[in-house]
């Protein structure tokens, strides 16, 4: 189903000017028209309810709706090619690589057919076309294709020449292109399934930056130079150098205004979030902002990078103790219309931000009377569910952690944080021990220092002082964690800890 409902988000009815296949109305009682009509207007989300819906009574109605998907799927993959790319909505940019890509495989069906003529002809009016957006694979297979047919079937000296000019430079280009994309990429897969930074990755990521430095002095192109920038860019986010990392990205998106009928918003948006992320550990509180609507003016509401970008207005405004506003920027996104189709773990990040607002209220620092958060969070539950400890979820998972504690310890809930601190020493042994966990490891054996002090303020203070100490040996700044691993800085939350302490000892 997931794979037919990004097939139908492509293919909608705005964005198709001749669909023979699905979408045209000709169809409009058959099972396929019904399916595509479901799926883009959200009201047949599961396998489940498409089931039911078509083949309900069958005994083989899995089989039959599976049949239905699979043939739906080859018709809608039939009418990519006849989504009309002359709108308004389409950039230059898109036009021009949708038509460029389309046109190409043109010529290649019409070559493998012998209609050799009107592949040259339209070869050669596309690739024109494919030079000034610089689309390089395009430039070169049609390059070569032309060179061929100018040398090898009509003998004309001089296009010959020409073409094969063309492949001698694209194909270095491309191969060009083809390292940036392999350095990226080799930098960027250890951080896919883990947020920690490797020691080795920052002395790669600066072998690759300087390679391509050299490179990009041969070669010119939008697509080199952005995976490049990219490249830069992370060599100095691992190494946590945010003021370089700030830098890079401004040159990238100087580079982008040179060359504005090519550069492509989610381009702009990739940097400007890199700038903005470094903005946060810098606490450029100042600037944030700013950089957040610009962000914000380069994407969709309710697109993936929309909801990435709020994520990391509620990090700012927590680090900035601005806890009413983040309550009301809260509202505004699970409020929005595309919020409950959201992926699962887009919505986990926001019941966490719930639940950072519901403490905030419970221990003074935003009034939320008469207000109603997200109907799904009870804080017993929250209390009570247990975290799955995958690596994959290591900061999230580290993060519910903590919250348990802060709500049980503002409940006066001793008891219950005593029950659990057997089994959350043990996690610390085991998944706090590396560099990218330092401050979390730092702040647990804080926690743990509560029932060991039985909670008395002055107790607690000096049993965990050393390891207040190890917290600040390493300041947020400089910690290779991602974001996500501390929402809300520890240094904050310990204060907000010592204020529902006092100076009663509690019988542990």
């Amino acid at each position: 189903m997931e794979e037919l409902k990004a097939l139908v988000k492509v293919i909608s009815k705005n964005k198709v000017k001749k669909i023979e296949l699905i979408g045209d109305g000709s169809s409009s009682h058959s099972n396929y028209q019904k399916l595509y009509e479901k799926i883009s207007d959200d009201t047949l989300l599961t396998d489940e309810e498409g089931e039911a819906h078509f083949f309900a009574g069958s005994k083989n109605k899995a089989y039959y709706f599976s049949r239905l998907k699979k043939q739906l799927n080859e018709r809608l993959l039939n009418t990519l090619f006849f989504i009309d790319v002359n709108q308004p909505n389409f950039t230059e940019y898109q036009k021009a690589y949708y038509s460029c890509y389309k046109a190409a495989t043109a010529t290649k069906i019409l070559l493998g057919k012998h209609a050799r003529l009107p592949a040259v002809k339209l070869a050669e009016k596309t690739l024109k076309h494919a030079i000034k957006f610089e689309l390089t694979d395009i430039i070169l297979l049609l390059s070569k294709d032309l060179r061929f047919h100018y040398g090898g079937i009509t003998g004309n000296r001089s296009k010959y020449d020409y073409y094969n000019n063309l492949v001698i430079q694209y194909a270095a280009l491309f191969n060009a292109e083809l390292l940036a994309e392999e350095y990226y990429t080799q930098i960027g897969i250890n951080f896919i399934n883990s947020a920690a930074t490797k020691p080795e990755i920052i002395a790669l990521s600066e072998k690759y930056s300087n390679e391509l430095s050299q490179l990009a002095k041969k070669h010119d192109s939008y697509w080199f130079n952005l995976v490049c920038y990219n490249v830069f860019a992370a060599r100095y986010e691992i190494a946590n150098d945010y003021k370089n990392t700030i830098k890079v990205c401004e040159k990238a998106l100087a580079s982008f205004e040179q060359k504005a009928h090519i550069a492509t918003n989610i381009a702009k948006f990739t940097f400007l979030i890199k700038i903005l992320t470094a903005q946060i550990y810098l606490k450029h509180f100042d600037e944030i902002e700013g950089s957040i609507h610009k962000c914000l003016s380069l994407i969709p509401r309710g697109s993936m990078n929309w909801y990435f970008t709020y994520d990391f207005y509620m990090i700012y405004l927590f680090h900035s103790r601005q806890f009413n506003k983040a309550f009301e920027i809260f509202k505004k996104v699970t409020s929005d219309s595309s919020y409950k189709s959201q992926y699962k773990h887009i919505s986990e990040h926001w019941i966490i931000y719930e639940a950072f607002i519901q403490y905030f209220n419970l221990i003074g620092k935003i009034d939320l009377t008469g207000e109603k958060l997200h109907q799904k969070f009870r804080i017993s539950k929250f209390l009570n569910e247990v975290p799955t400890y995958s690596k994959d979820k290591r900061g999230t998972n580290i993060t519910i952690i903590i919250l348990q504690i802060l709500f049980l310890l503002q409940q006066k809930k001793h008891g219950e944080i005593i029950d659990r601190m057997e089994s959350l020493q043990t996690y610390t042994h085991r998944y706090l021990r590396q560099d990218d966990t330092f401050r979390s490891n730092c702040f647990i054996k804080m926690l743990l220092c509560l029932p060991a002090a039985s909670f008395h303020k002055k107790a607690v203070l000096r049993k965990a002082d050393k390891y207040w100490k190890k917290l600040q040996s390493v300041p947020l700044e400089e910690a290779n964690q991602s974001t996500e691993m501390e929402i809300v800085p520890y240094e904050m939350l310990w204060e907000f800890v010592l204020e529902e302490l006092d100076e009663k000892w509690y019988g542990v």
